[in-house]
């Protein structure tokens, strides 16, 4: 994971600049290479990781999906009776 130690921050390998260096400091990047000090990393990361967005849009999908099948069962179940 491309890490930038002067802003404290991940970056995504493709936001990279074409250098490899920070996009916002244009300080250079740990890749990270064999892992090593990923522990470190990790435990730099912010606590108060925000969930994305679209992950609530899955979600709301879903229960709509599975609510609009759960009416359907019960209509088929209760065609049955």
């Amino acid at each position: 994971m491309p890490w930038c130690g002067s802003c404290d921050r991940y970056h995504a390998p493709s936001a990279l600049a074409a250098d490899r260096t920070c996009p916002v400091c244009g300080g250079p990047v740990d890749d990270g290479g064999s892992g090593d000090g990923a522990d470190e990393k990790i435990a730099k990361a912010p606590a108060h990781t925000r969930i994305p967005w679209h992950f609530w849009v899955l979600i709301v999908a879903i229960s709509i999906y599975l609510g609009w099948r759960l009416i359907q069962g019960l209509i088929a179940l209760a065609g049955l009776f």
